[in-house]
């Protein structure tokens, strides 16, 4: 097992280092995953309280907080006072950043394109299946 997990580590890295990957440039370019993170789950869950974020995300607040002051200065995303409570907000993307995260989206798409190109239909549905396997909970 031990082998395999050290191959699949190669491989991944070689895919990494790919040139035909780009998965984080334009908007995003320069973020750190758990921003394009905060990104990608505002733009799934709009209607999520930071209570929800930070339950999914599993880091401190400080350290969101953080986060979002620096996706607001780069006009990525802004705060919403809550219309029930109006001691707490909710995040919502910008266009910039609604645009970013389709972007990425897309960009993340293409690169699957590219790893599964190489596998016939019936190999690309069985990596599929075991991809999910794996990350299952």
């Amino acid at each position: 097992m031990k082998n395999n997990a050290k191959e699949l580590c190669d491989i991944w890295n070689k895919v990494l280092l790919d040139n035909r990957i780009q998965v984080c440039g334009g908007d995003i370019e320069g973020l750190g995953v758990t921003e394009v993170n905060v990104l990608k789950l505002v733009y799934a869950n709009p209607d999520y309280r930071i209570k929800q974020y930070l339950d999914i995300l599993q880091i401190p607040n400080s350290t969101f907080t953080n986060m979002i002051n620096r996706l607001v200065k780069r006009e990525l995303l802004v705060r919403k006072l809550e219309e029930n409570d109006l001691r707490s907000f909710k995040l919502e993307l910008t266009e910039k950043g609604k645009s970013a995260v389709e972007s990425h989206l897309q960009a993340e798409e293409e690169v699957f394109l590219v790893l599964l190109s190489n596998l016939t239909e019936e190999e690309q549905g069985t990596f599929v299946k075991l991809f999910a396997k794996l990350v299952s909970e």
